[in-house]
């Protein structure tokens, strides 16, 4: 890959994120299109618990213009911190990978996924791959 085809995910500060946007990543919004996970958690955003948020962190946060949709649903939050969401968003990108559908579908018990699922393993997958987006999720 030539240089300055990836990007290093920032959060606005001087922490950098191990995890590299590449051009072909789509942008956050084909998530928040398709996903009825991510759907729920920006609908929710200040009610979602723990576990929820940073499982949609996980997913969101390595799209296009993930880290700057995180802050803006964060921001919703009434404890919310630029500081904490950065380290949430860093700890999510260097530390975790993304929440799977099957954690979220049997473990947070989100009932909105499709029955036969989407034929992804974890939401960010509608942006990280070529894989042609459905219309079932």
């Amino acid at each position: 890959m030539n240089e300055g085809t990836e990007k290093n995910v920032t959060t606005g500060n001087s922490d950098e994120a191990n995890f590299k946007c590449l051009p072909t990543d789509k942008h956050v919004n084909v998530l928040l299109e398709h996903c009825k996970f991510v759907q729920y958690c920006r609908d929710n955003i200040t009610t979602l618990s723990e576990s929820e948020f940073i499982a949609m962190v996980t997913n969101v946060s390595r799209c296009q213009s993930g880290p700057e949709t995180v802050h803006k649903l964060a921001s919703l939050y009434p404890q919310y911190s630029v500081e904490k969401a950065n380290q949430k968003i860093l700890h999510a990108l260097n530390n975790m990978n993304p929440t799977t559908c099957e954690y979220i579908r049997n473990s947070l018990d989100f009932e909105g996924c499709p029955s036969e699922g989407c034929g992804i393993k974890a939401p960010c997958g509608f942006v990280l791959s070529n894989k042609v987006i459905s219309n079932y999720c």
